[in-house]
């Protein structure tokens, strides 16, 4: 039994490390990457209550609770790829588990605390959400580890190798900086392996709190046959404390049917089976009307607090330069759960997550960084795989015209303004044609102006920039066109932006540069 539930874990953590590594395709279709993410209730229901919206996501979180009412907890079993990371640490150390009465309230208050949060438009999701520490742990932190590793493999039998195919072998390694919060806030959950065996699952995941809730009564149920000896040792293997201390009792909103207490059972007293009839004292114990008013009153009080304590940056100078269509950044953030999806797909690296230097409810979104990577034209697949429609789900032509920002020119660094060196790189690899070379009166050389209309905010100037450390031209939050809807065409030409991708035969236009050639130079 216990054989099954491991065959289960094992190919649900393997689809989900296939969808996020396959991501990074652009032959994927994104539609299913997004809906697995979107599973989430508890994400689902902390985003409509933030964005005060709807979104199409919420479909598949609604069919999961449904499922929930019949064969109860089976997704934490079975299918949550964090819950399954979470048994794999849990069994490292080979400890017993710990019997922690009471610990579900936690939770239940961590859940109405984050509901409360949410109604006064501030979303924590990013740091509790189990789907999206998932896709974070493997696409984030994972990924990349596994690559930097094969890299170091190649290039160790590179110098075995003289010659052959190994030369030009290359394994590209996206890296996420600043690493240290992301590895902070995705790792918490296996903090609690060092206290008891799930911890995480019984004590703060709010989506656990949701699948309890809907598990009360379910179809499926543990069974206890008559002939139990009432040996405890049921009770023992239980990693979620669903069963009391007569162990013919079951909290089925706890139980995750693991069905570990069935595998260790001596007599075979114990099997799952579907019953319209519960059994005698089997329910989970009430919280009653007080402590569900205490905890809802401290829920909103708590979340308007929060929602106190931090503010949306609206001076363009200190907006965070975001992906293009990116929502206006106060709905962007009340949507965004910081999965990394966005990053994950990202074919140039240019998305980053923030770090403990921006607003704490801004934590781990996505950030635009041009001087990383630049932002293709030819890609929009931050949007289409956006679960919770943060960033809007764009086509390639309608996403030039979603500027995050637009390009700037310090004049003080600049090797044509400054040093009069004939530089025009910048001019070179814009693919609008949003850089020109004029003629200033004491400047020997053409120097590089922005006509700020055809900028896009792409950022393949200030990627090129061949000036150290701080570019010499940078993409700024200025001029964003950030909408609620995908009018970004219409609205960018009623505002007198004038963009064109002009015709490449490759980079940087939209395809990658595969002839080697450096900035300035085309075919």
């Amino acid at each position: 039994m216990i054989r099954r539930q491991r065959i289960f874990q094992t190919c649900s953590v393997l689809l989900f490390i296939h969808l996020l590594v396959a991501a990074g395709s652009f032959t994927t279709d994104e539609y299913f990457l997004r809906r697995i993410i979107a599973l989430d209730p508890a994400a689902s229901l902390g985003t409509a209550l933030a964005a005060r919206a709807l979104f199409a996501g919420m479909a598949g979180a609604l069919v999961l609770l449904v499922l929930t009412l019949i064969f109860g907890r089976f997704f934490c079993g079975h299918i949550c790829p964090l819950g399954a990371c979470i048994d794999l640490a849990d069994h490292l150390p080979r400890r017993q588990n710990r019997f922690l009465p009471k610990i579900s309230l936690v939770r239940t208050g961590v859940f109405l605390i984050l509901c409360g949060a949410a109604c006064g438009g501030l979303s924590l999701l990013f740091a509790f959400a189990p789907l999206a520490l998932s896709t974070r742990l493997v696409a984030l932190l994972g990924e990349p580890l596994l690559r930097l590793g094969a890299a170091f493999g190649v290039d160790f039998l590179r110098t075995l190798c003289d010659g052959g195919w190994l030369t030009f072998a290359h394994i590209r390694t996206p890296f996420y900086s600043p690493i240290l919060p992301l590895a902070i806030v995705t790792l918490m959950p296996f903090l609690g392996t060092l206290i008891a065996r799930r911890f995480w699952c019984r004590a703060v995941c709010p989506a656990g709190a949701l699948f309890s809730c809907a598990a009360q009564r379910p179809a499926l149920t543990r069974q206890v046959a008559e002939k139990c000896i009432r040996c405890g040792r049921c009770r023992k293997a239980c990693p979620t404390e669903a069963i009391g201390t007569d162990p013919r009792i079951t909290r089925h909103g706890e139980c995750i049917t693991c069905r570990h207490c069935a595998a260790v059972c001596p007599v075979h007293a114990i099997n799952f089976s579907f019953s319209l009839h519960q059994p005698a004292g089997s329910r989970c114990p009430d919280p009653g009307r007080r402590t569900l008013l205490v905890g809802g009153t401290a829920a909103l009080v708590g979340g308007g607090f929060l929602l106190s304590t931090t503010r949306v940056p609206e001076a363009a100078d200190s907006v965070p330069l975001r992906p293009p269509g990116a929502r206006p950044e106060i709905h962007f953030l009340r949507r965004c759960i910081g999965c990394g999806a966005c990053m994950a797909v990202c074919p140039t690296n240019t998305l980053q997550p923030s770090g403990f230097d921006g607003p704490w409810r801004a934590l781990l979104s996505p950030l635009l960084t041009p001087a990383v990577g630049p932002c293709r034209t030819d890609c929009a697949r931050c949007g289409q795989f956006c679960p919770t429609a943060a960033i809007l789900p764009l086509t390639a032509e309608e996403k030039i015209w979603a500027r995050p920002g637009s390009a700037r020119i310090d004049k003080k660094r600049c090797l044509a303004w400054q040093e009069e060196r004939a530089c025009l790189v910048c001019d070179e690899v814009c693919p609008f044609a949003a850089i020109v070379l004029v003629r200033v009166p004491g400047i020997g050389n053409a120097v590089p102006e922005v006509i700020t209309n055809r900028c896009s905010g792409c950022g393949y100037c200030e990627h090129e920039c061949p000036v150290a450390g701080t570019r010499a031209i940078v993409v700024n939050a200025d001029g964003a066109l950030r909408l609620n809807d995908s009018n970004h065409r219409r609205e960018g030409l009623k505002s007198g932006l004038d963009i064109r991708l002009q015709a490449h035969e490759g980079y940087p236009g939209g395809t990658e540069n595969h002839l080697g050639l450096p900035p300035g130079f085309t075919p």
